[in-house]
């Protein structure tokens, strides 16, 4: 595949359009699910409740606990899905300020300060940074805060008003493989042979992420962190987990859990600042990864029950 020509990484600053209607069909996809109006499936019980619809709301950030919502946020949001506090600080402290790691994920004060906000009114460069941080119509506003979200709020499917042009639900097609992986893939193989021909497709990745981190040695250690930062919410990371045998991180899902909150409404200060506290919902209860168990999914029960030739699988 690398050497056919018939793939390539799309330019650094064009990373975040890769999860949009914009990206749809790129060089740089390998295999996406391509979605089309089917007037033969029922509309809201078929193919928008239970796909592109709920999953825009889910993943969207939680604008019932906010002032507004910023206006790249096609619709409502659910706040589902949250950026695990350490993976968001070890990707930034390599990243810096890279055309990936402001697509994938951002800051809470540039949630506040770079997307543009209803009270914009269109002009995101009507007030300056300072009013910004003082804007009581942006921002968090419920005291309790954001629960489960950490210091850094996801982008990278955050719907887009482009990703509504023809609908009212996301119409984006789902990406199921793309060509940074296939690098990352070959890159990974090599740095278990001892082939240094690996680096200068690992390099490739982060060249055009931009990241203020370079490999200089192809080491699997860094495909690792590679392949976590590049692939990020694209269903990747359990397979990765599995394969490296890496769990440890998984064993604590569930446990201190943090919530983002915002000093200008909870403690009155004269700017929007975001801090964290933390609760443990879970004391006393069995959550995170149990070894010889969550390696796999059960077989549901309408399967095992006509099907005595299927044995359950361990811990189930």
């Amino acid at each position: 595949m690398i050497s056919s020509g018939k793939y390539a990484l799309v330019p650094g600053e064009e990373f975040g359009k890769l999860f949009h209607l914009s990206g749809d069909g790129n060089e740089e996809k390998v295999f996406e699910l391509n979605l089309i109006n089917n007037a033969s499936i029922g509309d809201w019980d078929g193919k928008i409740q239970r796909s592109t619809w709920m999953e825009m709301n889910l993943w969207g950030w939680r604008s019932s606990r906010l002032a507004a919502s910023p206006t790249m946020q096609a619709d409502q949001g659910w706040g589902g899905l949250a950026v695990e506090e350490t993976f968001a600080n070890d990707f930034a402290a390599n990243d810096g300020d890279s055309h990936r790691r402001k697509a994938t994920i951002i800051s809470y004060e540039e949630f506040l300060t770079e997307l543009e906000w209803p009270s914009d009114d269109g002009d995101i460069n009507k007030m300056t940074k300072a009013q910004k941080l003082a804007d009581q119509n942006r921002g968090i506003v419920n005291p309790d805060g954001l629960y489960g979200q950490s210091n850094y709020l996801q982008r990278k499917h955050i719907v887009a008003k482009e990703d509504r042009s023809t609908n009212w639900y996301r119409f984006n097609n789902f990406i199921i493989t793309r060509f940074a992986d296939v690098l990352l893939m070959y890159a990974e193989a090599c740095a278990q042979t001892n082939d240094n021909d690996g680096l200068q497709y690992l390099q490739m990745v982060q060249q055009r992420a931009g990241s203020d981190y370079v490999s200089a040695a192809l080491t699997l250690a860094d495909v690792k962190k590679e392949r976590n930062y590049e692939l990020w919410m694209e269903g990747s990371r359990w397979i990765d987990m599995k394969r490296w045998g890496e769990f440890e991180k998984a064993k604590k899902a569930g446990t201190h859990i943090p919530s983002l909150k915002d000093a200008f409404v909870n403690d009155k200060e004269a700017a929007h600042r975001g801090y964290l506290t933390y609760s443990e919902p879970n004391a006393g209860k069995q959550v995170g990864f149990q070894a010889g168990k969550h390696e796999w999914f059960p077989y549901p029960y309408n399967v095992i029950s006509i099907n005595p030739n299927l044995t359950q699988n361990p811990g189930w």
